[in-house]
């Protein structure tokens, strides 16, 4: 499958669908300027089978009753409480759990990382494997 996308192909995958690699250039006003060292692979493109797009033709949707998420309504030091008592059943926190914790949703990683530049948490792990603990000095 991969030997027939790098060369250009769309591939047919059992009974999913196709297949079949985007690519990307810098914009080009002289056709003459285009090389290959241009061009660059920028995402892969699926395509379904008929049979599985009418699969989804009779998919009912259906409002939340939650409506949209927003960010609630609270201080810095009524979440910084929640935090403390969440820290004392448990060993670190992770952003999602602040988040539900606290209903902050953009600025929840930002409020950890300030309360690390302010030594009152650490955190162990990167990425999507961060966790906030209390720092020992602060305990």
């Amino acid at each position: 499958m991969i030997y027939e996308l790098r060369n250009g192909k769309t591939v047919e995958l059992g009974k999913l669908g196709y297949f079949s690699l985007k690519l990307t250039s810098r914009e080009v006003t002289d056709k003459n300027t285009i090389h290959a060292q241009s061009v660059s692979f920028k995402n892969m493109n699926y395509r379904p089978f008929a049979w599985m797009k009418h699969q989804f033709g009779s998919l009912r949707l259906v409002r939340s009753p939650r409506g949209f998420n927003q960010s609630k309504d609270s201080d810095a030091t009524q979440r910084r409480a929640r935090l403390d008592q969440f820290l004392e059943h448990h060993p670190f926190i992770t952003r999602t759990e602040y988040t539900q914790l606290t209903g902050l949703l953009k600025k929840a990683l930002a409020e950890l990382n300030q309360w690390v530049k302010e030594d009152y948490l650490t955190t162990r792990g990167s990425h999507n494997q961060k966790v906030w603990l209390k720092k020992k000095s602060s305990l």
